[in-house]
């Protein structure tokens, strides 16, 4: 699958760019669900996984933004290594796992 639009590179960043001023501009860590009987470990565990989410998506546009001018240009045709994006939403779903389960085991 190849689309022929150029400007379609800037979707990642411009989407990361939205989330992140949507993050700051929101008023913290959201409250405690009512099965939650520790909130400040809920609320460090929150923060915790906010910020391995923030680095996980830096990396990911570190290396869109490295590739981009390659692909532009035609000396490249995607995104290297290919399983690039199958492995960044395998450790999204392994980093929300692992948050859920925390949260669950530790504040509950």
């Amino acid at each position: 699958f190849s689309v022929r639009f150029r400007p379609i590179f800037l979707v990642y960043p411009v989407a990361s760019l939205a989330v992140g001023v949507y993050s700051l501009c929101s008023r913290g860590p959201p409250e405690a669900p009512p099965w939650v009987r520790d909130g400040p470990a809920y609320r460090r565990i929150a923060r915790r996984t906010r910020g391995a989410l923030l680095l996980l998506k830096i990396s990911l546009l570190a290396a869109i933004s490295e590739q981009v001018p390659a692909i532009a240009s035609g000396r490249q045709q995607g995104l290297l290594p290919p399983f690039l994006g199958l492995a960044y939403i395998v450790a999204l779903a392994v980093l929300w796992g692992v948050s859920v389960a925390a949260a669950r085991t530790l504040c509950s």
